[in-house]
């Protein structure tokens, strides 16, 4: 149209129709605002036709061009807060001579957001203001559908971005992998250039740690060491509530930033809470786009607070049960170990390592002393420059820790066998253990324990076997030895029969048959020859008395037949009628029902001990006494001769005689003497009264 106030021709309308569907189109899309603007200050040079039209703010601190067509410039210096509305069409003269429409889109107290334009051929009439308010309620339907439609579509980004962020969240599994997700989730879904949460020790006074996103490495290590838990911190920590901040330097608890710390202005913390407990403090700052954190921005972070605390409830949960699974696999690789081998220099370092991972201690030690194994000293881990007080290192039977000198954390368990101390295990730490820690550590040093009492079993075990060994070796050799001697003495016993049966039938009869063949001579030969024969005669009575002796003394006359007391009285007899010397004999003790084996060790202990003491005693009385009680027999030879000291060494094979055959029946022989004062011999049997 040529003017303002002219009708509208078809093709006009025609391009004010496309315009105003291009616009509509725009704005359901939505398009970005600026975009969307441009779009408006088109349509309104369109439709009317004007060569500079444009959409601008009126403020309080002037008039500022959002988009135009044509020179903007020539809306540049015109105070448009004065005009009335909304929906009016006025015109306004300007300093350069030009006049311009312009019409409110809103209350005045509103937006302050106007449609103008230049008028190429002034006034302007009721036709173009018309078309102008026209145009001003299209602009302010499209510029809220615009609105409405980027609200609903950054809501539906938001709620996305929740959704991504609760499942992101969750799928971390240690607390530093959710922490650090946590407000690297915050910084980005507020729109934030920093982000950073800090988590409160038990007690809630301090932070213990402090995690951030948004700052590059170089920033982290200008910046320095992390808060303490001062400050605009500090406060949010003695009173954990949501707080929105425009500016933090203005903040009455701000104290500041650290040199090469980035400038932050606005601010949003938001306390992250656990059952009631606060967790940590989650906080962004520095909202992009905008001068301060909204209202919904707040909401919004309390969503991610709460999402967050389920994260690290979950993460906490996870890193609990991995804890234990590790503690369980580990005392099951301990306990399996134990079973399966006896070696302390093997066991006691792998229940120090064990010991020293799962309570962080910087070194763990375990001692043994007071057993078998003193002596054994395992160490594992870094070593400790301080020297604790020996006073320290006595274990007090809890599992607790106590602080040393130097400031380190020591806990020392004892190891007990059957209640008594046999070493200790010793872990320390430049942090403080935890009573899950201290109770592991009990629980090791009980394994510690098991480990050197299932060696010292083994080991006792093993010497008692050794013991065993080296006495049935003994037994097989005495054994050995009794049966060889047994063997002997009956060979020995069968050799004195035959010799006694040969001396008798051989021996005797030709000495029989010489006397014999000497008598039948006599008359045969002269006085002379008689006398001879007489005295060879008297010779060969002699040597058949001798050897009637000796085989007697081979094979005791009468002792199978007439038992052991008549043997050992025809024995005594000979002494007597051979030395002189006289015998006391008290046998009425002796059973009658002794085996053959022990008649014959009895008779020939007395026998030898008799033959000494007519040769080597030079006694005149001398007494042999049997006594029989309660299963044993004693048979004693008692003298008054000389006497000699037993102790001394002597090479008489009687007396070893004597020793050998009372102990291959399992008894013993004793000799007791003094010089000047006689001589005893005692026998000692042990004897089945059955």
């Amino acid at each position: 149209m040529n003017r303002a106030g002219s009708r509208i021709s078809a093709a006009a309308a025609a391009t004010a129709l496309e315009c105003l569907e291009d616009l509509c189109i725009l704005a359901y899309r939505p398009a970005p605002e600026r975009e969307l603007q441009s779009a408006i200050a088109e349509m309104t040079s369109t439709i009317t036709g004007w060569e500079s039209a444009a959409l601008v703010q009126a403020g309080a601190d002037g008039t500022r061009v959002l988009a135009a067509v044509g020179d903007p410039t020539a809306f540049d210096g015109i105070d448009l807060r004065g005009i009335p509305g909304p929906m009016s069409a006025h015109e306004v003269d300007c300093a350069n001579g030009s006049v311009i429409a312009a019409c409110r889109l809103g209350d005045r107290d509103g937006d302050g957001l106007l449609l103008v334009g230049v008028l190429p051929d002034p006034p302007l009439d009721d036709e173009g203001g018309r078309v102008l308010v026209t145009c001003a309620h299209v602009a302010r339907q499209a510029l809220r559908m615009g609105h409405t439609q980027r609200a609903a579509r950054d809501a539906r980004i938001t709620t996305q971005r929740l959704v991504d962020a609760g499942i992101s969240l969750s799928s971390q599994t240690t607390l530093k992998e959710v922490l650090g997700r946590m407000v690297g989730v915050a910084r980005d879904v507020l729109h934030a250039r920093y982000a950073a949460i800090a988590v409160l020790s038990p007690d809630h006074r301090e932070m213990e740690q402090f995690v951030t996103s948004g700052l590059d490495d170089e920033q982290v290590e200008r910046i320095g060491a992390a808060p303490r838990g001062r400050g605009l911190l500090g406060a949010l920590i003695k009173n954990p509530q949501p707080v929105r901040i425009g500016d933090i330097r203005s903040h009455p608890d701000s104290c500041g930033f650290p040199p090469g710390h980035p400038d932050m202005r606005s601010f949003l913390g938001i306390p992250v809470t656990l059952r009631d407990e606060v967790f940590g403090i989650l906080y962004v700052t520095e909202k992009i786009d905008d001068a301060e954190f909204s209202d919904a921005d707040l909401r919004l972070g309390q969503t991610l607070a709460s999402q967050a605390a389920v994260a690290v409830d979950n993460a906490r949960r996870y890193q609990a049960e991995h804890q234990r699974v590790t503690e369980l696999n580990s005392l099951q690789e301990v306990t399996t170990a134990i079973h399966g081998t006896l070696e302390l220099e093997e066991l006691l370092p792998l229940i120090a390592r064990h010991a020293r991972t799962l309570t962080g201690a910087d070194r763990v030690s375990i001692s043994i002393r007071g057993v078998e194994k003193a002596g054994i000293e395992v160490s594992v881990g870094d070593e400790v420059s301080e020297r604790i007080p020996p006073e320290l290192l006595v274990p007090t039977g809890g599992a607790h820790a106590v602080r040393t000198p130097g400031h380190h954390w020591l806990v020392v368990e004892p190891l007990n066998i059957g209640g008594d101390p046999i070493g200790t295990l010793t872990a320390i730490s430049r942090i403080e253990f935890e009573a899950r820690s201290a109770r592991l550590l009990s629980t090791l040093a009980g394994q510690a324990s098991l480990a050197v009492a299932n060696a010292e079993t083994f080991a006792s075990e093993r010497e008692r076997l050794r013991e065993s060994a080296r006495i049935a070796a003994a037994d097989a050799r005495a054994s050995a030895a009794a049966d060889g001697l047994r063997k002997a003495i009956q060979l020995q016993e069968t050799e004195r029969a035959r010799v006694a049966r040969e001396l008798h039938d051989e021996a005797g009869q030709s000495l029989t048959a010489l006397a014999l063949n000497m008598r039948a001579l006599e008359g045969h030969v002269d006085d002379v020859g008689r006398r001879e024969l007489a005295r060879l005669r008297q010779m060969v009575n002699t040597v058949s008395a001798d050897l009637r002796t000796i085989a007697t003394d081979l094979r005791p006359s009468g002792l199978r037949e007439h038992g052991l007391a008549s043997a050992i009285q025809r024995q005594a007899e000979r002494l007597t009628d051979a030395s002189g010397i006289s015998v006391d004999l008290a046998l009425d003790e002796l059973p009658d029902d002794l085996p053959e084996q022990w008649q014959i060790a009895v008779y020939r202990v007395v026998q030898e001990a008799l033959t000494n003491v007519a040769r080597h005693s030079n006694a005149t009385h001398v007494s042999v006494l049997a006594h029989h009680r309660l299963g044993y027999l004693r048979v004693m030879v008692e003298d008054d001769g000389c006497g000699f000291d037993p102790t001394a060494g002597t090479d008489r094979l009687g007396l070893r005689g004597m020793r050998e055959r009372a102990e291959l029946l399992g008894g013993t022989l004793r000799i007791e003497s003094t010089i000047g004062a006689g001589t005893a011999v005692l026998v000692d049997l042990e004897v089945d009264d059955e």
